[in-house]
């Protein structure tokens, strides 16, 4: 622990001062991820990743419907998303609000990580980083495992920190049963473990023998307890790891540099932003200059955790900037190579949303060591307004298709006699969410002229009517 988190714990003052700010932070988070949660639609990763395993009415029912899934959705998260709904209900704001809690419960979790890995401002730093990220906002408004995963990482990175530097089986053994549970929750937070390993492995040298023993009694609970998913994917293997697309670059620059809403990063890189609704599309460009600032923050703090890793002269005897480096780097370096290995898009932003708490702590780290008071004030300044432009934008204006508002139009101004056509099955199916009491009829297709053909044969309804002659049906 550095000096000043030692004066810090002998200083009631700043003691206090710590928690109130810390304080601050976690009820912002918790109003910025609240706000609006009722009024969201749902959309289409959140219907078809977690809903439809909450139509059981029994756990038996539940259970059938996650190995019909497969390997293709982790049951971690179904299953306390379920247990969620047997309890507090079925609404959709009710089971995001499980999503808003575990996202606010992070954030003092992300305070705790920086605290061991610098000290006490880099730690509130991090829990301010995070309380105002606009991707961990966006996903702590969906009903989607990520950010369940991103709090077991952060309790896997924090307790495996603790035990290297102060030791205890306690922390060697919580470490283990967090990744485990965190692998459950999905898939692609195997790589937090291979990191951890590898970062175990670079500090054997300078170690002493018993604490090889342990590393190694570390790397075999592991193996035990990821032994049952091992087994899980040999019995569900993945019929599809990626989507059958080439990778663009604005992928790889978000997931390694990005804290910025899908779609906005790319939107600076010249690509078209297609998830920016109309009345958002004239700021593009201001939204893109901040996602530079954002990625340019970051990309400092991944520069001061190298010439801290390689200094001849740190005089801490067991570094965390390597294992920071490798959370946020090998995970979407790993995906890019097997992209361009295979031409499937393996790597998404949200993939490797686990490497969120490492760069709030790298940002946190970076900023508190700043010797200037000034400069220290000015770069969190920016840091904050650079996210809550980000996230104003976000909470103002849709970035999804309104299918609640959609169905309520329909149900307002659409005859019974009227047919409702949508040109995705699984569109089709999160309308039909939002419309549980509809009297109309509702079609879809994959295929546009098939979609046509339904609705002409719906407008028709008899042979001797004309398909394109005076009805009094229409079609939405």
């Amino acid at each position: 622990m550095s000096s000043s988190s030692a004066s810090a714990e002998q200083d009631p003052g700043r003691s206090r001062s710590t928690w109130v700010i810390l304080a601050a932070a976690v009820a912002a988070g918790f109003v910025f991820r609240l706000y609006h949660v009722r009024d969201l639609p749902a959309w289409g990763d959140e219907y078809w990743g977690t809903i439809p395993f909450l139509r059981a009415s029994t756990w038996r029912e539940f259970l059938d419907a996650v190995r019909a899934m497969g390997s293709a959705q982790a049951p971690g998260f179904p299953a306390l998303l379920y247990a969620w709904r047997r309890a507090f209900g079925d609404d959709l704001a009710t089971l995001r609000l499980l999503s808003v809690v575990l996202g606010t419960a992070t954030i003092p979790l992300v305070f705790a990580f920086g605290h061991r890995c610098f000290d006490r401002w880099a730690g509130l730093v991090a829990a301010w980083a995070l309380a105002f990220s606009p991707m961990h906002h966006w996903y702590s408004q969906s009903v989607r495992p990520y950010v369940l995963t991103m709090l077991l990482a952060t309790l896997s990175l924090y307790t495996l920190v603790r035990a290297v530097r102060e030791g205890g089986w306690p922390f060697w053994t919580t470490c283990p049963f967090a990744n485990t549970l965190m692998v459950w929750t999905h898939w692609m937070a195997l790589f937090v473990v291979a990191c951890e390993g590898v970062y175990l492995l670079s500090l054997l040298p300078k170690r002493p023998p018993e604490h090889r023993r342990v590393v190694f009694a570390w790397a075999a609970i592991q193996l035990l307890l990821l032994l049952p998913c091992a087994l899980y994917l040999l019995r569900y293997p993945p019929e599809n790891l990626g989507f059958a697309k080439p990778l663009p670059m604005d992928v790889i620059v978000s997931s390694l540099l990005g804290e910025a809403v899908p779609g906005f990063t790319s939107t600076f890189l010249g690509f078209k932003g297609a998830w920016l609704p109309p009345r958002v599309e004239p700021v593009g460009p201001l939204l893109g200059i901040v996602c530079l600032l954002s990625a340019l923050f970051l990309a400092a703090s991944l520069a001061w955790l190298l010439q801290r890793q390689f200094s001849r002269t740190r005089s801490d005897c067991t570094p965390v900037g390597g294992l920071l480096l490798l959370i946020v780097l090998l995970p979407t370096a790993t995906l890019a190579i097997l992209n361009h290995l295979t031409g499937t898009l393996f790597l998404l932003a949200r993939y490797v949303l686990f490497a969120v708490p490492a760069k709030c702590a790298a940002l946190g780290g970076w900023i508190a060591t700043r010797r200037n008071a000034v400069v220290r004030s000015g770069l969190i300044s920016l840091l904050l307004l650079s996210l809550l432009v980000q996230g104003a934008f976000l909470v103002r204006e849709p970035t999804r298709t309104d299918w609640r508002r959609a169905a309520e139009h329909i149900r307002e101004h659409a005859s019974s006699d009227d047919l409702v056509a949508v040109d995705s099955i699984l569109y089709a199916k999160i309308l039909a969410y939002h419309m549980p009491d509809r009297e109309r009829p509702l079609v879809a297709a994959n295929n546009l002229q098939c979609l046509v053909d339904l609705c002409a044969l719906h407008l028709a309804q008899h042979e001797t009517e004309p398909v394109f002659g005076p009805v009094d049906r229409s079609v939405w």
